[in-house]
């Protein structure tokens, strides 16, 4: 189930990180976490080389996305599908993973906002 924080991010502006190779997941979460983006703003994806969109349900508390594990070239992901089904994905090669990080603007900012 999606908390309040999620559907929110969908309702406002924001921009997205990516694609990227899941190796540059951890350096792209600590640049954006020392420039002062909130982890409440972060919401991770993943898309597989068939199209599947695994997203990685918060919150973040941790040094990387919570569902997101990089070892050795294979990606683990833990979230939910496009339905909202619950999704466990373990030893993906790194390839076959395009990994974004979508960033929403602070609530109440956004165009035409001040």
């Amino acid at each position: 189930m999606h908390d309040q924080n999620e559907w929110e991010a969908l309702l406002h502006f924001g921009h997205t990180v990516g694609p990227m190779h899941p190796r540059l997941v951890p350096s792209t979460w600590d640049l954006l976490l020392m420039r002062g983006v909130e982890r409440v703003r972060l919401h991770p994806y993943a898309v597989l080389l068939g199209g599947s969109t695994v997203y990685l349900l918060g919150p973040h508390p941790g040094d990387l996305p919570r569902g997101f594990a990089l070892r050795d070239g294979w990606v683990s992901l833990e979230g939910a599908d496009e339905r909202g089904q619950r999704v466990q994905l373990g030893g993906l090669p790194a390839r076959l993973v395009e990994m974004y990080l979508y960033v929403s603007d602070r609530l109440g900012s956004g165009p035409g906002r001040r």
